[in-house]
């Protein structure tokens, strides 16, 4: 997203067309490839314990 400089006398219309030219299209995600279940080798608990080695 770039700037864009508003002026003091400058109608609110002209600035929302000059934001929504600046925005650009957003493709979409296909989050379908990512469904499904996780096949963990251990328990998720321990796994948070191991890797943070915060918690006694």
């Amino acid at each position: 997203m770039g700037m864009i400089t508003i002026r003091r006398h400058e109608d609110v219309l002209e600035i929302r067309s000059r934001m929504l030219h600046g925005l650009r299209s957003v493709k979409a995600l296909s989050v379908k490839k990512y469904s499904g279940r996780l096949k963990l080798k251990e328990e998720p608990m321990a796994y948070q314990k191991r890797v943070r080695q915060e918690w006694e």
